[in-house]
């Protein structure tokens, strides 16, 4: 194998028989293939995640109270607005990766 250089570009030219050929695309194969099960893995990986609605749910546990709406633009907690016995409107956090609630 001998690298040849042509401006910035940097050219790997493998001189030989069919069998040394194959032998690099089967390298080149084997890194593509390790690349993909990696990132795969990666997003195959993550914790799980709670839905909206399981999030309203635990919500629902800790007052029953109606819920009035759902803000769901922050990635690490659900917001839910509750309306609760008293009359009040609380305002609950629940983590999307554990489900804790937080007041």
């Amino acid at each position: 194998m001998k690298t040849e250089q042509s401006g910035t570009m940097s050219l790997l030219c493998i001189h030989g028989n069919h069998s040394s050929r194959r032998s690099a695309r089967a390298v080149v194969l084997a890194l593509l293939l390790g690349a993909s099960v990696t990132s795969a893995g990666v997003v195959l990986g993550d914790e799980p995640r709670l839905s909206r609605d399981q999030a309203i749910e635990q919500v629902r546990e800790h007052t029953d109270g109606r819920i009035l709406g759902v803000d769901t633009r922050n990635e690490d907690y659900f917001r839910i607005r509750v309306l609760v016995r008293e009359g009040e409107v609380r305002v609950y956090e629940v983590d999307r990766r554990s489900g804790a609630v937080r007041h």
